[in-house]
């Protein structure tokens, strides 16, 4: 397990850095983090009002986005479920295979000034290491990472969906230290 937990804090950390901006720099073009704060372009502190939506999924049809009718509850931000392999249930992996389908949903997302929060819901509630940093490389696949792109000064990635929580383990007590993972500030 120690040697699990440490694969998937380096590979956490490498996707960070491929999708963080240089240090070097001094303006910063994306959202990003500043200690316990998540801070815009403008390094302006976001206090994110939003909801989740699976565009896709959950009794909605891929032609009928109501992102439009979320803006209007005044949300900043759309938590938006993705998948790389469908659940059981009505909507067929193709939808999730069409990158043009998430392209669709971010766009919208921001044409109506909300930030959309991309977010693997696959391995949700599952304590499965292996697994999520097979997950995790959705998002370094060059026409997501083109995608990502396209939108990095307007999206967060949820790489981790509340997965290796502790809450979710057999013996929640004995595997707090195992779910302990520092912050690198």
């Amino acid at each position: 397990m120690f040697f699990m937990k440490r694969i998937l804090c380096a590979y956490l950390f490498l996707i960070y850095l491929l999708m963080s901006t240089s240090v070097v720099s001094q303006t910063v073009t994306t959202i990003h983090v500043n200690g316990r704060y998540i801070l815009g372009p403008c390094n302006d502190t976001l206090i994110l009002k939003g909801i989740n939506y699976a565009p896709y999924n959950w009794g909605w049809s891929p032609t009928q986005l109501r992102i439009n009718q979320i803006a209007q509850s005044g949300a900043n931000c759309i938590r938006l479920p993705w998948y790389v392999t469908t659940p059981d249930g009505p909507t067929p992996q193709a939808v999730y295979n069409n990158l043009v389908n998430l392209d669709s949903a971010l766009s919208k997302c921001i044409q109506h000034k909300m930030i959309p929060i991309i977010e693997l819901h696959d391995l949700t509630c599952v304590n499965n290491a292996t697994a999520l940093v097979t997950l995790s490389s959705f998002f370094v696949q060059p026409a997501v990472k083109t995608l990502i792109n396209k939108y990095k000064h307007s999206i967060i990635l949820n790489i981790a969906n509340e997965a290796l929580f502790v809450s979710w383990a057999s013996n929640p007590t004995t595997a707090q230290p195992l779910f302990q993972i520092p912050i690198v500030q």
